[in-house]
């Protein structure tokens, strides 16, 4: 299984025509880019915005695929909801190969 590194999955979304990762969309959602869990369940990547100088910062788990430079949120996980603790745990685990439980079991 090929190991991506982060800068291979930025330059896969630009080739691709996608903007996910430009500079111009960082800036405008106040975008971070966490921790790359990759494995048998594929590739995701913790990202949070935070929509002003204000708000509550807020992570996603979204799923990659290098190959076609896709970045999706994961079915199942609110976009902008999570703190940073339960997305990389959430993460980790579906890189494992495990799924998000039903989404009222999730909660906090």
């Amino acid at each position: 299984m090929k190991h991506w590194t982060l800068t291979e999955i930025k330059a896969a979304n630009s080739k691709a025509g996608f903007h996910f990762f430009d500079p111009d969309t960082m800036r405008f959602f106040r975008s971070q880019i966490g921790k790359l869990y990759q494995g048998i369940g594929g590739v995701f990547l913790v990202t949070s915005e935070q929509f002003s100088s204000y708000s509550w910062r807020g992570y996603t788990i979204r799923q990659v695929t290098p190959a076609t430079g896709d970045v999706n949120t994961v079915d199942g996980c609110p976009f902008n909801e999570w703190t940073a603790s339960k997305a990389n745990y959430w993460a980790e685990k579906l890189a494992k190969g495990d799924r998000l439980p039903v989404e009222a079991d999730l909660k906090e």
